[in-house]
């Protein structure tokens, strides 16, 4: 009998805290992964999102909740149907393509549903080993590898950031600077908006891990490998992130999402 090959498919972990200054939650997330699997063998996918939505109590939340829901549905709509129907050829659009499509969708559906508010957004769009990137704002993507290694996948669209590039600051003075939270690029905030889109391929070392600045802000990079790295599993790995966040004052919402993908022999 003729052996097959191993067959990938990815686990997802989340966790989500309101913090402990705010009194209300205004990050939004989506969480979808999938397999497809026959006599041609196994076809993984998933879509993930995390939101942090700005503007005020009902502006913040609406924002979010309505650019994650826009991008999810076009998504859909545009690659993940075709994708499971194996009619991706047929679709005539390109990954970049409907990415592109999702943020323009998300925009429109802010303006409407929550004028006056805005939001970031971190999309990432996994197809058997690919994953494509789209994001606006100061939410981010890494890889986190098992070697405790760590990759940033973005770059965020702030003003603290323009300043470190062009050496102003350094990293370190960036977490302390009045300006820290001022973003130049948002979901909602201004009729033309563009993401930054990319294509990596998801290596079988490393974790992919998308959060908000809740997060990364007051959790420094060495801690989260550390975290994540020591982890008995994902689940774990993002509960410690929240709790961590939460002990060092958890001065926003926080959320955080981890995708790892295993092989299952056939």
């Amino acid at each position: 009998m003729k052996k097959q090959n191993a067959i990938t498919h990815y686990q997802v972990a989340f966790a989500q805290s309101i913090g402990k200054q705010r009194d209300h939650n205004e990050d939004s997330i989506f969480i979808n992964t999938g397999l497809t699997c026959d006599h041609a063998g196994g076809k993984p996918f998933g879509l993930f999102i995390v939101a942090d939505g700005m503007g005020g109590y009902v502006a913040g939340e609406a924002a979010s909740a309505a650019a994650v829901r826009a991008v999810s549905v076009s998504i859909f709509k545009s690659v993940l149907i075709p994708y499971v129907k194996d009619t991706m050829n047929e679709s005539q659009i390109s990954l970049h393509e409907a990415m592109e499509k999702s943020i323009k969708e998300a925009q429109s559906a802010v303006i409407t549903s929550a004028p006056g508010g805005g939001t970031t957004i971190i999309t990432a769009l996994i197809l058997n080993s690919q994953v494509t990137l789209a994001h606006i704002g100061d939410s981010r993507a890494y890889f986190i590898g098992h070697d405790g290694s760590i990759v940033y996948l973005t770059k965020d669209h702030s003003v603290i950031q323009k300043m470190i590039d062009v050496g102003e600051i350094t990293e370190d003075e960036a977490h302390s600077h009045p300006n820290r939270n001022y973003l130049y690029k948002a979901i909602g905030q201004d009729q033309s908006v563009t993401a930054d889109i990319v294509t990596h391929v998801f290596r079988n070392d490393s974790r992919l891990m998308l959060c908000s600045d809740g997060l990364w802000g007051v959790v420094n990079e060495k801690k989260m490998i550390k975290i994540v790295s020591k982890a008995g599993n994902i689940q774990s790995a993002c509960d410690q992130l929240v709790s961590e966040a939460n002990k060092a004052g958890g001065p926003d919402n926080i959320s955080v999402i981890i995708v790892e993908s295993r092989e299952n022999p056939t």
